[in-house]
């Protein structure tokens, strides 16, 4: 099984995109609201500059070493969406029936958006053949997607958008984020959407949000362990271990671990296992301890 999520083959380019945003360009959020309101607060800025603007959405925690292929899939994504005003999704081939993704099922009308399905499901999809991974990739007209959001979310418009806070002065915008509500453009928008297209990557693609793609990613030494940190394993195989400069991680006659220190806590999981550690988090949050 491959390592890499894979669109078409094509020739790696090694070069780097290097673009310095121009003075004033950057837009920061008042306290972090998850994707769906960060993205209506660029859309609705950037359509007061330019109405028929086309919004590129890309998240910071991907690995794209094709620069090309990239450019490439972006640029088809782009035309698309400002010719037919859809919301295109940028999808992979999957290689495994991961369940931290939304999948894309392609259709002859509108693509079918599912964010993170279960097991037997992503299992059933990756046999079909038919399903993409959700790359986190997007192409859309930011008039579309506020019409969307609108629609599906209509109170994170009202406080962002139609109160005309995404303009106004930083506390007005951090008085609408209080009363925006959280929740990701995946299953705020779109699983709600009637306005999805699909175009498949056309470069190699890895989403470093997670341990086991962190290790893909990092040096290792001939039993596949890696580190980020001191690391001293013996007897063991496929391992990640992270941790504080100066703290050594030591293993023994393990296989297929993750083991992530902090100042606070350290958390010990099955590498296969790391998509759950959202309930991990689940159980802090209640203020409970898990058994």
């Amino acid at each position: 099984m491959s390592d890499l999520k894979r669109g078409p083959a094509v020739p790696p380019d090694q070069g780097q995109i290097g673009l310095e945003p121009p003075r004033g360009a950057v837009l920061a959020e008042p306290r972090p609201r998850n994707t769906a309101a960060a993205v209506a607060l660029a859309a609705a800025r950037i359509r007061a500059k330019d109405p028929d603007a086309v919004l590129v959405v890309v998240s910071a925690d991907h690995w794209i070493p094709d620069a090309a292929g990239f450019r490439r899939t972006m640029a088809a994504a782009a035309a698309r969406a400002g010719e037919a005003g859809t919301l295109v999704c940028v999808g992979v081939r999957p290689d495994s029936p991961a369940t931290g993704y939304g999948y894309l099922l392609p259709g002859k009308a509108v693509d079918r958006f599912t964010e993170k399905p279960g097991p037997a499901a992503a299992r059933l999809w990756l046999r079909g053949g038919k399903h993409l991974w959700n790359a986190g990739v997007f192409a859309w007209r930011a008039d579309a997607y506020l019409e969307e959001v609108r629609g599906s979310l209509p109170a994170l418009h009202r406080a962002l958008v139609a109160s005309g806070a995404f303009a106004g002065p930083a506390a007005a915008l951090a008085r609408a984020y209080d009363r925006a509500p959280s929740v990701s453009l995946d299953h705020g928008v779109l699983e709600e959407s009637g306005r999805v297209e699909t175009v498949e990557a056309a470069f190699l693609w890895d989403d470093l949000g997670s341990f086991a793609a962190l290790l893909r990613r990092l040096p290792a030494d001939r039993r596949g362990n890696a580190s980020r940190g001191r690391l001293v394993a013996v007897d063991s195989r496929g391992c990640l271990a992270v941790a504080p400069d100066g703290r050594l991680t030591a293993l023994l006659g393990v296989e297929g671990l993750a083991v992530v220190t902090t100042e606070a806590a350290t958390l010990v999981v099955p590498l296969d296992r790391c998509e759950g550690i959202r309930e991990v988090v689940a159980v802090l949050e209640g203020g409970r301890r898990g058994k």
